[in-house]
């Protein structure tokens, strides 16, 4: 009889912000952090060790133009045979918890997704007991002429990380909200802004600032006590810049051309 403890884990997130990139920083950071706590982690499962070892392989050959991309979580015909990435934890050779992360397709968070795919990110956001929120930090931090100020949004984080959108499928599926939730703020390409610790506050203050509303409700009398909100960066690929905007027409999607420097 299998008796592993399930925590279960969404990632939250607009098509193209980096939800399996995540992941895979994620994955590439856990043997060293649970052995620093004598604990292992396995991966038995042939699907998640593909996908993981896939994504990784593309962060570690990342050209320094950022040509090549990991390739969008796509869209099922049914949202329910996702069976999401497992992996497991234990002390020695005992296993005693399952982390399952749930990684839909941006395509499901869209207003116009179809009613089975919002049926099924709700029913995910009841069942999980963390979620994760990547955020496209280039988004939420530059302006077309530059750096945002103390007081300012980034003119593309609207568009690219969907507060907005993020905050009303929260409110939608924790209106009755019995049992404590983990959020997990999680800035991606981030390095141009954690470079000391004044630009690691500013990023902090700014995700505070793009994401007020969604920290508002949180704060509401019904849920102040069964929420847990944290920020962690995440630094995936080097020392990101910004290099252009780029808006394709025949996906609707806004391109961000990142760059690596030296």
């Amino acid at each position: 009889m299998d008796e592993l403890k399930e925590l279960k884990i969404i990632m939250v997130a607009p098509r193209g912000i980096g939800k399996t990139s995540l992941l895979a920083a994620m994955h590439e950071e856990f043997d060293k952090t649970f052995e620093q706590a004598n604990l292992t982690t396995w991966t038995t499962d042939s699907k998640t060790l593909q996908a993981i070892e896939d994504c990784k392989q593309i962060l570690r050959q990342i050209d320094p133009r950022l040509k090549t991309k990991v390739t969008p979580t796509p869209s099922q015909d049914d949202p329910w045979n996702d069976e999401g990435f497992m992996f497991e934890i234990g002390s020695g050779s005992k296993k005693f918890m399952r982390l399952k992360f749930t990684d839909p397709s941006g395509e499901y968070f869209k207003l116009g997704a179809r009613q089975d795919q919002k049926e099924y990110v709700k029913q995910q956001l009841n069942e999980c007991d963390a979620v994760v929120i990547p955020i496209d930090a280039t988004a939420l931090m530059q302006k077309k002429n530059g750096k945002v100020n103390e007081h300012e949004i980034g003119d593309w984080h609207e568009e690219k990380n969907a507060p907005k959108r993020i905050t009303s499928l929260l409110k939608d599926a924790y209106t009755s909200l019995t049992v404590p939730r983990l959020i997990i703020l999680a800035p991606i390409k981030c390095e141009t802004y954690m470079k000391t610790p004044k630009d690691a506050n500013d990023l902090l203050n700014h995700v505070k600032l793009g994401y007020h509303q969604l920290l508002e409700f949180f704060k509401s009398d019904d849920l102040f006590n069964k929420m847990a909100v944290v920020v962690t960066p995440v630094q995936t690929i080097g020392n990101v810049t910004l290099g252009a905007s780029q808006f394709c027409k025949n996906t609707g999607m806004r391109s961000l051309a990142t760059q690596c420097q030296e």
